[in-house]
């Protein structure tokens, strides 16, 4: 996925287009050539960018990150399959909350980041409208670039604020750098030392903020320890399951059980792996409305030996879409696996215990029905 990422592709790109550049070429003084040259190089740096990452896809197969612009198609078109809704069922991956922005906002991170961003970009157009002009340093034109895409990001998906945050606050401290030109040769320095205790203080009035988002991010799933029908339901398994117990379930479930348990699983949340999406979706054919025969062929056929249901994986009442419905939108673009649609789903139908290909072995009756595949 390294290799064909479009970052990998930009950057030999770029040094491409860098390395053929003749030396002269922003020598003219005058505004619009070097803006149109910029916008040139720009382009040119795209498409070949996208030709090299076109033909590496090509010729070594590779579709690990085709889930990504997949997702970028479904939350900004008509896109849809079963990983896209995966993500878009979860609020992380929704547009970045009106909220959020206005407690950054409150700790002074926001404006400060943003008044530094508006800065640099004032330096690049300067540099390029005249010769005159001081130039804008290296770092601060990465900063530009790169702080611009990272605030799109994080309001397209508010998952990336953990990110964005941070950076925040790093682009608050170069307000305060020596090498900005409008401050003045004398008293410059006290000016930047009282700059940057009033934006430490402003940061220090919103602290509370930055525990409230850790908070957030190391909770999104829940903490299992806080949840005591997990704990019973773990201890049960690592207890009364084979130590060589292969599990599938929704991969909330199945990561407690291979955190709690020591257990084998087929899923893993690492999601930038063509084959591992594949086995997610497929072994997601349990809530489906399919036949219980169908559902444990398929699931036999990546050596599972029990399956953990909940009420998060088999569920009709969550806010949303099913998993029921996200596997009949297929994946890639593509219609799902040509197996017979019962008027029921398969977990359910087993859950009635109308089924000879599973065995109830442990339930609470409330969160967690454990089956072993006969």
């Amino acid at each position: 996925m390294l290799l064909s990422s479009l970052y990998t592709c930009l950057v030999i790109a770029l040094v491409m287009v860098t390395y053929l550049l003749p030396p002269t070429i922003f020598q003219d003084r005058r505004f619009t050539p070097r803006v149109l040259k910029a916008l040139a190089i720009v382009i040119t740096t795209l498409i070949i960018a996208i030709t090299i990452r076109f033909i590496i896809q090509r010729s070594l197969a590779v579709r690990d990150d085709e889930h990504m612009f997949n997702l970028l198609k479904a939350k900004h078109g008509s896109f849809r399959d079963f990983h896209t809704s995966i993500y878009l069922r979860l609020d992380v991956y929704l547009t970045l909350e009106a909220e959020v922005l206005r407690e950054l906002a409150r700790t002074g991170t926001l404006l400060a980041g943003l008044f530094y961003l508006l800065i640099a970009a004032i330096y690049f157009v300067g540099s390029l409208w005249s010769p005159s002009f001081p130039k804008i340093r290296i770092v601060d034109l990465f900063h530009l670039g790169f702080g611009i895409q990272l605030t799109m990001l994080a309001m397209d998906f508010s998952r990336l604020r953990g990110l964005w945050t941070p950076y925040l606050c790093l682009l608050s401290s170069m307000v305060v750098s020596p090498h900005w030109a409008f401050y003045p040769k004398q008293g410059g320095k006290v000016i930047r030392y009282i700059l940057g205790f009033l934006i430490l203080l402003w940061l220090l009035n919103g602290s509370n903020y930055f525990e409230v988002i850790s908070n957030q991010v190391n909770n999104e799933n829940g903490n299992p320890d806080q949840r005591p029908g997990v704990r019973i339901a773990m201890s049960w398994i690592r207890n009364n399951t084979p130590p060589d117990s292969v599990f599938a379930g929704d991969m909330i479930s199945t990561s407690w059980v291979r955190l709690m348990t020591d257990r084998r699983i087929v899923l893993h949340p690492h999601y930038e792996d063509a084959q591992l999406r594949s086995k997610v979706y497929n072994v997601s054919h349990w809530a489906a409305f399919r036949r219980p025969s169908d559902v444990h062929s398929m699931l036999r056929s990546y050596g599972i030996t029990h399956v953990i249901d909940s009420t998060n994986f088999c569920s009709t009442s969550r806010k949303g879409k099913t998993y029921a419905d996200m596997v009949e939108e297929g994946e890639n673009g593509l219609p799902p696996p040509q197996l017979k649609v019962t008027k029921i789903r398969c977990c359910e139908r087993v859950r009635n215990g109308n089924s000879k290909y599973f065995q109830l072995i442990y339930t609470d009756h409330r969160q967690f029905w454990i089956y072993k595949l006969l």
